[in-house]
């Protein structure tokens, strides 16, 4: 009976061996892959940022309103307060989008 245990434990670990080896082997192949594809795209020079969203109706309104209820609610001037909301949220998407732009080489 031992002698059974005693080839039952070898043929395990004969089969544990393999399995490591295969596993390594094939790890081995996944970061060589890995490796080739970094390789590949080191290169290339990454696309251009996109656009920045304008702001919409809804966050201009907001904007105007804020602005002006901060002028003491004048009458007879909305369009200048939209314009102003327009202009400051497009300014801070620009602004905001170019922060966030990645860097062309990092190294």
């Amino acid at each position: 009976m031992r002698k059974e245990i005693e080839e039952v434990m070898k043929d395990t670990a004969a089969v544990g061996l393999s399995a490591a080896v295969l596993g390594l082997e094939i790890g081995t192949e996944l970061a060589r892959k890995t490796l080739a594809e970094v390789s590949r795209t080191d290169h290339v020079t990454p696309p251009a940022p996109a656009a920045p969203e304008p702001p919409t109706e809804k966050e201009i309104s907001i904007r105007a309103y804020q602005l002006w209820e901060q002028a003491g609610c004048p009458e007879g001037r909305d369009k200048e307060f939209y314009l102003q909301a327009e202009k400051e949220l497009s300014e801070k998407e620009t602004l905001s989008s170019m922060r966030t732009r990645p860097a062309l080489n990092p190294e």
